[in-house]
């Protein structure tokens, strides 16, 4: 959320900011871009953070570094000070985009993996639309003061979740990673099933004993051995194709694409950019629904191939917008209006069930724990790469090849990223991080050596004396979960 509400909010904020700097058209593109830059830099350095310090301490610091820059913004005498704020802020989103499906992976039971890493683009998706929504609420105040508020009401979400990582526990891979196996075999038992809490901790505790396993170098990014080469490919892949089918020119440039559709009153574009914000969130839901059903390949082929087409039928509505016969006022007729304002809201819809959350997915979940923070923040590096790239130069772009032009250059990507989705990204579904990776390298895990790792876990790695040991509350969570003496062999229930 707090990463998209700056997004959503600028879309509206820019137009205010343009008249009180009197700014240019390349000055916006630099503010509205920079964040993206900046940010890409803090993902590639939150995933070491995220090593280091925790995934919970890693959320906290993007909370921490997301509030100074809110207020940065909003307290800003001069675009140098507002471009600072944007420079801090972008920092703290690059870290939360990192570490928000990172950690849900880690702490999801695989069944449900998909549809609760997809929550996180539900909540980017909300940030957006509340961004929408403040710049049409905040449009009204005098023009001092108006983007002010817009861009300062983006404290408040941090405030929230630094106050709820109280309530949450830390991810049981970094924990196991850090030989804390007692605390990681608690926290899975709150968030799986047994038998697939002791599974995954024998599991993990196997790829420690492994000499190396669980380090990361620089080598093992830039000269992997092929099977991570494989997922290497499929993650980034996925991190660059989200971005490159063009999304950002549409959420930081809505105003700007209505505006092209015919759409010339700023009211009205304001209040439309929150009509598309609201099909963005609502669509993603479908998306939750059908993760761990139809599987991450389909939703991102059905994606791309929808989004391929609107983006097609974009351009069309800005060319048959030029061609048909204006109204009285100037503007083209109310049905070319129409037509271009469904696709625009066609393309988000299709871009909120697939490659808006299948993205994240992709990225928490592909690569192998020893890269994991790393390789996701090299996957977050690239997406807002390329994501800063395409919101600071749309403008210019618009008037190089024209707006229709630069949309069907935006369904050409995305019919490159069919092919990619088809041939490079494997199905993950229904496995857990492990198995994912142990498929992917053509090892095989039978129903018997299940059985052992279970067996092996509740005798050896599980004693029930410690879970006594705890507090009341905690051990109340496994109440009825069949326990085995390590000594006598014989079954209870704690």
């Amino acid at each position: 959320m707090l990463c998209r509400y700056d997004i959503g909010v600028m879309a509206g904020a820019k137009l205010k900011i343009r008249k009180y700097f009197d700014l240019s058209d390349s000055e916006i593109e630099l503010l509205v871009g920079i964040l993206n830059f900046v940010s890409a830099f803090g993902g590639l350095v939150s995933g070491k953070v995220a090593d280091y310090l925790g995934r919970k301490k890693a959320v906290a610091i993007a909370s921490m570094v997301f509030l100074a820059g809110a207020i940065l913004m909003a307290f800003a005498q001069s675009y140098a000070m507002l471009m600072a704020g944007r420079v801090v802020t972008g920092i703290g989103v690059g870290t939360g985009l990192t570490i928000a499906p990172l950690y849900t992976a880690e702490l999801s039971p695989k069944k449900i993996r998909g549809a609760l890493v997809s929550f996180t683009e539900v909540s980017i998706n909300i940030g957006i639309l509340l961004g929408f929504l403040a710049g049409w609420a905040f449009a009204q105040l005098p023009l001092e003061y108006g983007w002010r508020w817009m861009l300062g009401v983006g404290g408040i979400p941090p405030i929230i979740i630094i106050a709820s990582l109280v309530l949450m526990p830390e991810s049981p891979r970094w924990l196991t990673k850090n030989n804390r196996s007692h605390e990681a075999v608690m926290v899975l038992l709150k968030t799986c099933p047994p038998t697939e809490a002791f599974d995954t901790l024998l599991e993990l505790e196997e790829q420690v004993k492994v000499p190396t396993g669980m380090t990361c170098s620089l080598r093992d990014m830039f000269c992997p051995d092929p099977t991570l080469r494989r997922l290497l490919i499929a993650g980034l892949g996925a991190a660059l194709f989200q971005q490159a089918s063009g999304i950002e020119a549409l959420v930081y440039y809505v105003p700007e694409v209505l505006e092209a559709a015919g759409i010339t009153d700023e009211e009205e574009q304001l209040l439309a950019n929150a009509g598309v914000g609201a099909i963005k969130v609502m669509f993603i839901f479908i998306a939750m629904a059908f993760t761990d059903k139809a599987g991450r390949k389909t939703l991102l082929i059905a994606s791309s191939i929808g989004m391929m087409l609107s983006d097609g039928l974009v351009a069309l509505s800005f060319i048959l917008g030029n061609l048909a016969p204006m109204t009285i006022t100037g503007k083209p007729t109310p049905r070319i209006i129409t037509v271009g304002l469904a696709c625009i809201c066609s393309y988000m819809a299709l871009f909120s069930v697939g490659w808006g959350p299948m993205c994240w997915v992709i990225v928490s979940e592909m690569f192998p724990l020893k890269v994991r923070g790393m390789a996701a923040g090299a996957g977050t590096f690239i997406n807002r790469i390329v994501s800063g790239t395409i919101a600071m130069s749309y403008l210019s772009m618009s008037k190089a090849l024209t707006e229709e032009g630069t949309f069907f250059l935006f369904a050409a990507v995305n019919v490159a990223a069919i092919f990619f989705v088809i041939f490079l990204v494997p199905e993950t579904k229904g496995k857990s991080l492990e198995e994912i990776e142990a498929s992917i390298a053509g090892k095989k895990t039978t129903s018997v050596q299940c059985c052992r790792r279970r067996a092996r876990v509740a005798y050896d790695t599980f004693d029930r004396s410690e879970v006594y040991a705890t507090s009341a509350p905690a051990a109340s969570l496994y109440q009825d979960i069949p326990i085995r003496n390590g000594r006598d062999g014989s079954e209870s229930s704690v």
